[in-house]
């Protein structure tokens, strides 16, 4: 399993923010790389819904297009927000940072 280094800031809001997760799932995971993974699936899930029009039905073709080929899908989103930039579409920097 390929290995990601974080903060020692974000580490330690990860060990507090899982009882949230185990309070909304109902259990503990095994491990903190379990909690992790989870965190930055929702997280990427989160962040690519940040840069999409308010459809449902867009949303979540997206959503599934971003699962079934992330590679692709994070490579065409970009590219569209790098031109939008040049006509000045908004992103979500703000609220990311």
């Amino acid at each position: 399993m390929p290995t990601i280094n974080v903060s020692e800031e974000t580490y330690e809001r990860i060990k507090h923010f899982k009882k949230v997760i185990d309070s909304v799932i109902g259990e503990e995971m095994s491990t903190m790389d379990e909690y992790a993974d989870l965190i930055l699936s929702v997280g990427m899930q989160k962040m690519m819904l940040d840069v999409i029009p308010d459809d449902e039905l867009l949303r979540n073709t997206i959503l599934a297009m971003f699962k079934d080929n992330p590679e692709y899908l994070c490579s065409f989103v970009s590219k569209v927000l790098k031109e939008g930039e040049k006509k000045n579409i908004e992103k979500p920097k703000e609220e990311w940072m």
